[in-house]
């Protein structure tokens, strides 16, 4: 049950005779107002090769996109049991990492609208700029900083964070989304890799990663005696 009420939900219940009401607290009615029309795309580094806060390097080689891909959603602070605010419309290999651009959910969507206006207006008022992937690790080893190397993994999704364990995973450009930059209906579950597709880009990761899958109970094992 909710424990707060809005001032014409409390004067409705008054009006009504529901005596819960009271034992609600009010709140001012108010709206979330977008104040353009909503229609940013914001590209981020979403991983490069930089030993992160947690000494652990996931190598952008090897990353495996191909699933993400066919569901590129954009969460919240990781949050996989809550609806995801936006979507991403561009994922492509650049440098030495990754690079995703957004486009979030407009503002008066059910549910996530306020939290996807609140992560798109805030990024573009500069009071966030970080982003954090959740992915699964195929191969690893002990670096030399005491953390993780992981030269094969595969990503399930990105999120909006107040901070990265990648100290890079930083919002590098805002744009206004123009016509052009509308996906096609047919299409439209899918990020624009352009000419770089996930199968191009990645041509025998999956036949690695199949080659080292039975090896990471073992591999496991290996560093929890290390650890010790």
């Amino acid at each position: 049950m909710r424990k707060h009420i809005s001032i014409k939900s409390f004067r409705d219940a008054v009006k009504s005779q529901d005596v819960s009401a009271l034992e609600k607290t009010v709140t001012a009615d108010f709206q979330i107002k977008a104040l353009d029309n909503g229609s940013d795309l914001f590209t981020f580094v979403i991983t490069n090769d930089a030993l992160d806060r947690a000494n652990d390097i996931v190598d952008p080689d090897g990353l495996d996109v191909t699933e993400y891909l066919r569901n590129p959603r954009v969460l919240k602070i990781h949050n996989d049991g809550e609806w995801p605010i936006g979507r991403c419309v561009e994922l492509k290999r650049v440098g030495n990492g990754w690079q995703g651009t957004v486009e979030f959910c407009p503002a008066d969507y059910p549910v996530v609208g306020p939290d996807a206006e609140f992560c798109r207006r805030a990024l573009k008022d500069g009071f966030i700029s970080a982003v954090s992937i959740g992915f699964r690790p195929l191969n690893y080893s002990i670096n030399d900083a005491g953390g993780m190397t992981i030269t094969e993994s595969e990503l399930l999704e990105f999120s909006i964070v107040p901070i990265p364990c990648n100290q890079e995973a930083l919002l590098v450009n805002v744009k206004e989304k123009q016509e052009d930059d509308a996906p096609d209906t047919e299409d439209s579950n899918h990020p624009d890799t352009s000419d770089n597709k996930a199968s191009d880009i990645l041509p025998d990761q999956k036949k690695k990663i199949n080659r080292k899958r039975l090896q990471r109970e073992i591999d496991l094992a290996k560093i929890k005696s290390r650890l010790k």
